[in-house]
């Protein structure tokens, strides 16, 4: 959640293991996501050695290494991780501005209306701003610290065609496909804000 919020930050799965006793574990044959489990790749910066002894004791180790690790370094690194969250905003915002789409309108004519509500409640909750026009329809402008997140859920998400290989457990976050409603993306945002602003524009918080 913090990564989709403009924090710095990386995701990690460690090690698991049969049980609490140590194990020898033999990764030569081993694949994932259709690479050998020890080949170094995008997602798998340190790859492990093909055979190791490995606990339960060693996964939990591991993981409390990271977690000091992390909380050191943002004790020691305040100011610049500070002000780099401020830029990741500022960035979002000239983005939203800049690139398209501009904006997503979330029609007022929807099949079912409590879902386009439970929709742009979900988006309020992940603090990405949502606008509601007196017509009823409900507005997301993308000049927002959130954008990118506000994209990730509202856009339609298709895997790589040039991948490798076919995801083993990808899934998508197009709440308008979850939620059966209709989002529409749309470029012309300097049309829809002069629209809104004449048919009564208020900002919800």
């Amino acid at each position: 959640m913090a990564n989709n919020h403009n924090s710095n930050g990386r995701f990690y799965e460690t090690f698991g293991n049969a049980g609490a006793n140590t194990y020898m574990r033999d990764l030569s044959n081993q694949k994932y996501a259709g690479d050998p489990a020890t080949t170094r790749e995008w997602y798998r910066p340190d790859p492990p050695t093909e055979r190791v002894y490995w606990s339960a004791r060693n996964n939990v180790n591991y993981m409390q290494a990271g977690v000091l690790a992390s909380l050191t370094y943002a004790a020691q690194n305040a100011e610049q991780l500070l002000r780099n969250f401020y830029q990741k905003g500022v960035n979002s915002i000239r983005k939203g501005k800049e690139d398209s789409p501009k904006a997503f309108v979330i029609p007022a004519d929807q099949k079912d209306p409590v879902m386009a509500a439970y929709l742009v409640n979900q988006l309020r909750a992940q603090a990405i701003e949502v606008h509601e026009a007196e017509s009823g329809e409900y507005v997301v402008l993308l000049d927002q610290p959130y954008r990118n997140l506000a994209v990730t859920l509202l856009t339609e998400q298709k895997y790589p065609k040039e991948a490798k290989f076919p995801p083993y457990d990808d899934i998508a976050w197009t709440l308008g496909y979850l939620y059966g409603v209709e989002v529409q993306p749309k470029d012309s945002v300097e049309y829809e804000i002069s629209s809104l602003k004449k048919s009564g524009f208020r900002r919800e918080l």
